[in-house]
């Protein structure tokens, strides 16, 4: 995920475009196979996330161990270069915001909402990109866990059972 604060993509327009390229190619490099022991390698060191590169390599590869003997594989459980997961979707954003103020166990209210939404510009990307397949505004938000969240933020919020306000009637 890439963010940038609103003062630089005004005032250099050209470089952010720049820079969401860079991103795209990078995100190329880091989903290409053929790279991932390079990248295990890089991502290794200690200022980085500072563990084994077999580990790394593992979980680039969707081999995640659930215990000393046992491996579970998920092919999708790393992707870098997606069209989906590198393209800002405000929607995303929402979610993303419902979750910490669910975990926090907090109401998400509308004003923050949107200034959430407002930091994820796929207008950005696309110009950077150029055109695409690009996810309509009535696709729902592909999630791995929870709802989907394919209408309102307040309705995901309201539906999802994982809210930590919710109280178990007994």
């Amino acid at each position: 995920m890439l963010a940038l604060r609103e003062g630089p993509v005004e005032d250099d327009p050209d470089v952010v475009m720049r820079l969401l390229r860079a991103y795209k190619s990078a995100a190329v490099w880091c989903g290409d196979p053929a790279n991932h022991g390079n990248l295990a390698n890089i991502l290794s060191r200690s200022e980085y996330i500072n563990v084994s590169p077999k580990t790394i390599l593992n979980a680039l590869g969707g081999v995640l161990p659930v215990n000393r003997t046992e491996t579970r594989r998920d092919a999708a459980f790393m992707m870098l270069d997606d069209h989906q997961v590198n393209c800002p979707d405000p929607r995303r954003a929402c979610w993303l915001y419902s979750e910490i103020k669910q975990m926090l166990g907090q109401p998400a209210t509308a004003p923050e909402m949107q200034a959430a939404a407002a930091v994820f510009r796929p207008d950005l990307y696309a110009k950077a990109q150029g055109p695409k397949n690009y996810f309509g505004p009535d696709d729902p938000v592909q999630l791995k866990f929870g709802p989907r969240l394919d209408k309102s933020l307040e309705d995901y919020i309201a539906t999802n059972p994982r809210a930590p306000w919710r109280q178990v009637e007994s």
